[in-house]
Formats: structure tokens, C-alpha cells, sequence
């Protein structure tokens, strides 16, 4: 051994050197493995997407897998024709390149959306002439959207309204045919059970009573005083005040009008609301003497609506009382005798020039 301590240099730079072999051995081993993991990982992705396009390729419907950017992946052949393309026209390409038209569409925002939240969603709407309803779901390569073609269903549907709206207006203009032909019986109150109407319907949207039932409300104004179709003529036209027996008589209009009404199909409880129509919150009111809440909602704004367009009209044994004097009545009574809120609006209304009756020249 040399007395400078060479040798022992030597030896450990040897050792080192061995140390340093084995490290990288070790790392090449792990290189290996990772190669292997990596190939074993490809081969898997590749049989994973051999598979979804093996199951794209057998859904009778469209069905197409976008990338994360929105770039065409896979579609199958329903998807090619429905969209005029092959795969070989738009594969690796963005959907705004092979579709530029489709950017500002609802299903391109949905789409986005999906990439964004994670979350399924569902979109549908024309395609050229035909209707799908397609289904967004998220994937870990981005997404995959399954269409259906819902044209045949989406013309029924069509056909269907329109024959809801044609029977709707058939179904009104009986109603209008039967106001018109007992309003004929009375000269002095016609327009009446129109005004009545309009006035209920514009109280009951300012309400938000929603549409199907101010369309109740609006059948059940036009007729709510159709039970006195069978009052004499003589009457209803008298010039001088009723007598007690021809005012017990009168008061038996809504009844009347029930019993007629009751036996129609409405889509509403028209007969009932009818019926209903001269009853008072306080338990006052007729043919029932029904209190508060066991009146309907829709014949207490009928109550408030007749009331004013009575007061505020001409009848054959007075004149016009006026409107003014009108709103005054149901302000005055106002959670006595009628509903509240439904007074609260008819003031709005009449305040704010938003409502006036319609008046025969």
C-alpha cells in the first residue's frame, strides 16, 4: 500500500463504480417496466376503443365519440348519414371545422357545458327535417352522444296541438254562441257576463294563477249568469225595482246555472264556480251561505269582477252607479266580503289605467 493512500483511492472509486453500475441496472429494470406498463396501457386503450367503436358501430341510431376539444374521435354509420360525412372526412377534426354553422347552435353549447360540468344532459331540436333528441354523456376522452330520431313523434305531437288549439277555439265559440244567445234575452246587460269576464281574467293574471286556470276563470265569467235563461223576459228587463218574490226568484240564477253547467265536461270547475259566484267571504252571500276558503278562489275574483262591472253599468230601474263608486263597494268590504287580494288587484288595475270596460255603442 502506498504511504500517500492512493491504493485506497483507487479501491474506493472501484466500489463507486460498482454502486453506480447497479443504480443503473436498477433504473434500466424500472425502465422496463415502465415501457411494459406503458405498452400494456396502450394495448389496453386500443382494445377499450376497439370495443366502444364495436359498440357505436352496432346502435341503429347515431352515435358519435368527441374529444375533449370537441374533435371527431369515432361515429358510427348512422351518424355518417346523419350527417352527410364519412369518418374519414371529420376524424381528428374540431366540430367547428367540419360544421362551422353548428357553433352558435343550442347543441354546441350543451356540449361545451357537458365538458365543463361533468354532467349527462339532454338536448334536442331540428336537424335539416328531421328531429332528434340526443343524450350528452361525459367520458374520460371527452364525450359520447347517442341520438334518437324523434321526427315521427315530434309531427304527432304537432298534430296534436294544433288540434287541441282547433278544439280549444270550437270549444270558446260554443261558449261565446251560448253567452251571445242568453244576452239576446236582455238587452240591458249585454256585454255583461263579458265585461265580467275580462275583468276576472285580467285580476286573475295579475294574481299568477296560471294560464289553465284564468282560462276556467274566463269560460266561467262568460257564463256565469246563464241561470237566468229561464227568468221571464219581463223581469229582467223591468224598469222599476223587483219585488221580494221577483228578487227570491233572481237569486236562484246561480243554482240554475249549476244545474245546467254541471252536466258539461269542463276542463275546470265551471259549474262550481258558477255556482259560487254571489257568495261572501262573511258567510252573507247565496245560494249557499259558504264562508272564506270553501269558495273557490276563481268565483271570489267572479265575485269582485260582477260586482264592480254591475255597479259600475246601466240596468232598466237605475242608471249607471259608476265605477268610481264601484271601487269604493269593494274597498269598503274588502276581507268581508270579498277577497282581499283580489280586490287589491282590481284597485291596481283601475288605478293604473291598465283596465276599463269595453262598452256596446
Amino acid at each position: 500500500m502506498m504511504t500517500d493512500g492512493s491504493s485506497d483511492d483507487a479501491a474506493m472509486s472501484a466500489e463507486e463504480l460498482q454502486r453506480e453500475i447497479e443504480r443503473l441496472r436498477e433504473r434500466n429494470r424500472e425502465l422496463e417496466e415502465a415501457e411494459k406498463l406503458h405498452l400494456t396501457a396502450v394495448e389496453e386503450l386500443r382494445q377499450s376503443e376497439l370495443r366502444h367503436a364495436v359498440l357505436l358501430s352496432s346502435i341503429p341510431t347515431p352515435a358519435v365519440a368527441l374529444g375533449r376539444n370537441l374533435e371527431f374521435l369515432y361515429c358510427n354509420e348512422a351518424y355518417e348519414e346523419f350527417v352527410g360525412k364519412s369518418l374519414d372526412d371529420i376524424s381528428g377534426k374540431p366540430m367547428e371545422v367540419c360544421f362551422p354553422e353548428f357553433v352558435d347552435s343550442t347543441p354546441y353549447r350543451v356540449y361545451r357545458h357537458t365538458l365543463e360540468t361533468g354532467r349527462t344532459a339532454e338536448v334536442e331540436g331540428w336537424f335539416g327535417e328531421r328531429y332528434w333528441n340526443s343524450k350528452v354523456y361525459p367520458a374520460p376522452w371527452g364525450l359520447l352522444i347517442l341520438s334518437d330520431d324523434k321526427t315521427e313523434e315530434k309531427r304527432a305531437e304537432e298534430e296534436l296541438e294544433r288540434s287541441i288549439v282547433a278544439l280549444r277555439r270550437a270549444f270558446e265559440g260554443t261558449v261565446e254562441a251560448l253567452a251571445s244567445a242568453f244576452e239576446k234575452r236582455d238587452p240591458y246587460t249585454a256585454g255583461h257576463q263579458r265585461n265580467v269576464a275580462a275583468l276576472a281574467v285580467a285580476i286573475a293574471e295579475e294574481m299568477d294563477l296560471g294560464s289553465d286556470r284564468v282560462d276556467g276563470i274566463r269560460v266561467a265569467g262568460l257564463l256565469h249568469d246563464i241561470g237566468k235563461i229561464n227568468m221571464p223576459a219581463e223581469i229582467l228587463t223591468k224598469p222599476t225595482g223587483l219585488t221580494e218574490l221577483e228578487y227570491s226568484l233572481i237569486r236562484t240564477h246561480p243554482r240554475i246555472g249549476y244545474d245546467i253547467l254541471r252536466t258539461v265536461n269542463f276542463p275546470w270547475p265551471v259549474a262550481n264556480i258558477v255556482l259560487q259566484h254571489h257568495e261572501n267571504l262573511d258567510g252573507s252571500g247565496y245560494p249557499q251561505g259558504l264562508q272564506g276558503i270553501a269558495i273557490l278562489t276563481e268565483a271570489r275574483i267572479l265575485r269582485v269582477a260582477d260586482v264592480v262591472e254591475t255597479m259600475s253599468s246601466h240596468r232598466p230601474y237605475r242608471a249607471a252607479i259608476g265605477t268610481a263608486v264601484a271601487l269604493k263597494e269593494i274597498e269598503t268590504n274588502k276581507g268581508k266580503l270579498y277577497d282581499e287580494t283580489a280586490v287589491d288587484v282590481c284597485l291596481d288595475l283601475f288605478a293604473s289605467l291598465r283596465f276599463q270596460f269595453r262598452r256596446e255603442p
